[in-house]
C-alpha cells in the first residue's frame, strides 16, 4: 500500500534514491529498479545477474586478483556494482538496513530485502492460496451457505 506522505516527501529524484520503510516494498522495489537503471544499466544488471570480483588462478587455486592487475573492464564493472550497491543501502531505513548490512553483493541485497518483505515463493502462494479461499468464502451467498450444509452432513 502507498501512503500518500511517502509520495509527497519523496517525490522523484535523480540524486536520491527512494526510501524503503518495511511497508511500502512494492513501491519501493519498482522506483529503487527505475532508479538504479537511471544510474546506469549496467548497475542494474549487476543487481540482476550478480557480481564477481576479478579473480585469477595462481599454482592451480582461484584468488582475488590485486586491484593492481585490474583490468578497464573489471574496473568498470566494479564501479557499477559499486553504485547499485550504495543505492540499495542508502535506500533502506535503518531497520531494513539491519537485515542487509553484511552482505556484499547488490544482488543479495535486493533479494534479502525482497524475501524480507515478500517472503519465499512457497509463502507467496500460500498467501495467495488463503486470499482466495477468502474470497471464494466472500463470493458465496446464503444459498450456497445452506446448501454446502446440507452436503456436509
Amino acid at each position: 500500500m502507498v501512503f500518500q506522505d511517502d509520495v509527497m516527501t519523496e517525490g522523484a529524484s535523480n540524486s536520491r534514491p527512494p526510501l524503503l520503510k518495511g511497508h511500502n516494498y512494492g513501491f519501493w522495489k519498482l522506483r529503487m529498479k527505475a532508479y538504479i537503471r537511471s544510474i546506469d544499466e549496467r548497475a542494474w544488471m549487476t543487481v540482476e545477474e550478480g557480481y564477481l570480483a576479478p579473480n585469477k588462478i595462481v599454482d592451480g587455486v582461484t584468488v582475488s586478483k590485486p586491484r593492481s592487475e585490474w583490468s578497464t573492464n573489471e574496473f568498470e564493472l566494479a564501479k557499477w556494482h559499486h553504485r547499485a550497491v550504495n543505492a540499495i543501502f542508502g535506500g533502506v531505513d535503518s531497520r531494513q538496513f539491519s537485515y542487509i548490512q553484511n552482505l556484499e553483493t547488490a544482488k543479495e541485497a535486493w533479494e534479502a530485502l525482497q524475501v524480507t518483505n515478500e517472503g519465499t515463493k512457497a509463502v507467496k502462494k500460500s498467501r495467495l492460496q488463503l486470499l482466495t479461499s477468502q474470497f471464494e468464502v466472500l463470493q458465496m451467498g446464503e444459498e450456497d451457505k445452506f446448501l454446502t450444509s446440507k452436503i456436509s452432513f
